[in-house]
């Protein structure tokens, strides 16, 4: 199954939302980190201040090396969300996002509507002391 992906943006949430299906090669990361970039750039907020939604539910599991380049892509500093969900129902995909996504800002879930609430929910703060 050739890859397919989308990238959009929501400026009024700074939301970038990247929906992927099949199998990616690395040229195709390069590609997609290609227009997630371009998208950022048009979003127009400040650097780490955007959030990320990854639809991966028509992704199929995919090849080592399509795995180290996305964890190259994610960990690059200059891009990185100041929270990234996932969307899957497929519990193999949970376990490769988890191998590709390892930070404390990121999760997984079932339902669009459950990542998003997870992405916007208010920023609780704990009592020190």
């Amino acid at each position: 199954m050739n890859p397919t992906y989308t990238v959009s943006i929501d400026r009024f949430r700074k939301l970038l939302r990247v929906s992927l299906g099949g199998f990616f090669s690395v040229s195709d990361v390069v590609s997609l980190e290609r227009d997630k970039r371009a998208a950022l750039a048009d979003l127009n907020c400040g650097r780490n201040q955007h959030y990320t939604l990854v639809d991966v539910s028509a992704c199929k599991l995919q090849p080592q090396d399509v795995v180290a380049a996305f964890q190259v892509a994610i960990a690059d500093q200059r891009f990185m969300a100041r929270k990234i969900a996932f969307v899957t129902e497929s519990s193999l995909a949970r376990m490769q996002v988890r191998r590709i996504v390892q930070r404390p800002d990121a999760d997984i879930f079932t339902t669009l509507a459950q990542a998003e609430a997870w992405l916007f929910e208010p920023i609780r703060l704990r009592a020190v002391g």
